[in-house]
This record gives C-alpha cells, structure tokens and sequence, in this order.
C-alpha cells in the first residue's frame, strides 16, 4: 500500500500467481502500466485504486460485489487492453472507472457482464468481439463519450439488455448484427445524437 514511487507491475506467467489481495498496490500512484497474469483467478477489494497508466488483463475478471464495487473501481486506468485467451467480462468489472478513454477487447471474450463498463465517463468507442453473444444489462450504460459502436465480422451476438447503451449521448449512427432478436427496455434510452440505427435483418 502506498508504494508511491512504483512505475510498473508486471506479474508474469511463470509465477502462476492465483491471487491478489485486499488493497495490496493502493496508493500506488505513480504505476503507469499494470500486466496480470493468465493464472490470476482472484483479486481483492481496492488492490489497485489509485494505479493508472495502462493495465493489460490476461486473466479472466470475475464479477464486482456492486457497480459501486466493481474489480477495477477508483483506479485511474486510461487505456485497458483485454489479452487474447480471456473469455470473460464480468459485472461491474470496469464500472466507475471514470478515467478509461480506450477498451481493447480480445477476439476471445465471448461474456460482457452487467455493468462491464457502466460510467466510464471518457471511454470512446465500443468494439464487440464477434463471439460475444449477448450485451448485458447497463453495459455502457452512462458512457456520455462513446461515439463509435462496432461489431466484429459474423458477429454472434443476439440480445441487447436493459438500457446497455442508456444515456450515450454521443452515438451518430448504430448498425446492428443480423442476428439480434431481442432489444431489452430503454436499451437506447437519452442516445439523444443519433441520426441512423440500421437494425439487423431479424428485428
């Protein structure tokens, strides 16, 4: 905790480390780049609040106890790469996370969890993997910066949860994959800016 002059933690493949405690990098302000291991299957409350920089995940992010305790909450992440080999997004995981400007998911990701990314005030642009099959409920819900909404090519994705995109007020233009079947209530909720939403061939 409040190891202030920590520049980087790099915790590789070879450690096999499973777990990272209760506040174990808090305080660490000065972190600029944060790399977790595939092998991590547990991370504690606060371990990261404060950090910023870039944090790249290889493991798989388990669900947030709350949106307003989701894994990564009260860190100062700007950019988050998701490695490829992860499958999983889970709740809340990046909720709050008011700095993150830039989300790279890996083709791999196949679960984007309720709230993933709920009021991630300064995020950009969502990119859907192909294999992603359903958006949760508040998924981006609150990102007031997100312009750019894509999916990848044969996406497979079926269901849009309840209010996945409420309030992005920043959306021009939505193209939905063919197959989607199923939009939740209020899904585009206050996305007061957009002019053209195309609608997959099964609306």
């Amino acid at each position: 905790i409040g190891c202030v002059n920590l520049a980087e933690v790099a915790l590789g493949e070879a450690m096999q480390l499973t777990t990272i405690g209760d506040s174990a990098f808090e305080g660490c302000t000065y972190v600029h780049n944060v790399v977790l291991p595939a092998s991590l299957t547990d991370i504690g409350t606060s371990a990261f609040v404060g950090c910023g920089g870039e944090l790249t995940m290889n493991a798989n992010i388990a669900n947030g106890a709350s949106e307003a305790e989701g894994i990564f909450c009260g860190t100062q992440f700007k950019s988050v790469v998701i490695g490829e080999g992860v499958t999983t997004i889970g709740d809340y995981a990046f909720a709050g996370c008011a700095t993150i400007e830039n989300a790279a998911i890996a083709s791999t990701v196949t679960a984007l969890g309720k709230g993933a990314f709920k009021d991630c005030a300064l995020l950009s642009e969502a990119a859907i993997p192909a294999g992603v099959t359903q958006i949760c409920d508040v998924t981006y819900s609150g990102c007031i910066s997100l312009e750019s909404v894509t999916f990848g090519a044969e996406s497979q994705l079926a269901t849009l949860g309840k209010a996945a995109f409420k309030g992005c007020s920043k959306i021009k233009y939505l193209s939905l994959p063919n197959g989607v079947t199923t939009l939740g209530e209020s899904v585009f909720a206050e996305c007061t800016s957009i002019v053209t939403a195309i609608m997959g061939e099964n609306m």
